[in-house]
């Protein structure tokens, strides 16, 4: 395990890419017309994509080796993903300690909601059956930007004020962007922030729904946690073309590895074998689970189903 360490120089490597990468994208955009223009804005839905895998990791502190150097760029990324650092921590990391658990995993809506109303379920059918990306922007706002909600869950004062701060980052930085550079939002930003969100949705559906879990309320004896080892009957990994996989997600695709070893970098997930479980190919996944309605895809398993994704 000792060569799949976090490494500074490594980490900072992909940073500065990063960086050049939306510097390259945002020129694009603003210097082109047509089609030239719709291809700088792909480029930013692939960057704040990549921003996103970034940040994911550094919520982990396991970016960069030099802990406090997570939490710095963490803040930066935070911006461009719209997540929160210190919430997105919090929550996340309470859900690798419960996946497996369908009514304990804080990002599950299981845990918060049990039954939608029949009007939520029509529109997120709605959505899911056109194609229009709610369910991750849904995510965020219910998981990372509800304060109320991690106020309770994280009763501490310094999570209180870590949370607080990490919402007064991102809202500062869209207020001044909107104040004095509303033209570049719309024209350099916009368009490729909705792809963004198109692929998140996709990404977002396609780890942990529809997979047989447990329910803490059913167990007669003591819940406990699942291994990390054990995690991956619980988390499905979607099978990319080796390039996609290595430059567009820079392995984030591989996500039962990921659960596998949560403190493995992105850039050294590669290295891994996926699991023998879960694993399906990406086309294959995205006809099947378009086949079911959003409600089925989030709160039924498939032995109800008969849907195997």
């Amino acid at each position: 395990m000792h060569k799949n360490q976090s490494n500074d120089l490594k980490a900072a490597g992909l940073v500065l890419w990063q960086i050049l990468f939306s510097t390259l994208a945002i020129y694009i955009s603003l210097r082109g017309s047509g089609i030239v223009w719709v291809f700088g804005q792909v480029l930013v839905a692939i960057n704040l994509f990549q921003w996103f895998v970034l940040h994911h990791d550094l919520v982990h502190d396991s970016l960069f080796k030099t802990r406090f150097l997570n939490t710095i760029v963490g803040h930066l990324s935070s911006i461009p993903t719209l997540m929160p650092y210190h919430s997105f921590k919090l929550s996340h990391h309470q859900h690798h300690i419960w996946t497996g658990w369908r009514d304990l995993d804080p990002t599950s809506p299981q845990m918060y909601l049990k039954q939608p109303p029949g009007w939520v379920i029509n529109i997120v059918n709605f959505c899911w059956k056109y194609w229009i990306p709610l369910m991750a922007p849904v995510f965020v706002l219910q998981n990372f930007w509800n304060g109320k909600r991690l106020f309770r869950s994280f009763p501490k004062r310094k999570d209180r004020l870590n949370v607080v701060f990490s919402f007064f980052v991102v809202l500062t930085a869209y207020t001044l962007l909107f104040i004095f550079l509303p033209g570049f939002m719309l024209h350099a930003w916009l368009l490729g922030f909705c792809m963004f969100l198109f692929l998140s949705d996709l990404v977002l559906m396609s780890q942990h729904t529809h997979i047989d879990g447990h329910f803490a309320e059913n167990e007669e004896e003591e819940v406990k946690a699942f291994r990390y080892a054990d995690q991956t009957k619980f988390t499905r990994t979607i099978i990319y073309p080796k390039f996609i996989s290595a430059y567009l997600f820079y392995h984030f695709d591989k996500h039962g590895v990921h659960h596998q070893y949560p403190g493995v970098p992105t850039y050294y997930l590669g290295n891994f074998p996926a699991p023998a479980e879960l694993n399906i190919k990406w086309w294959d996944w995205v006809k099947k689970a378009k086949s079911l309605s959003a409600y089925a895809l989030i709160y039924s398993s498939p032995k109800e189903s008969g849907v195997k994704l």
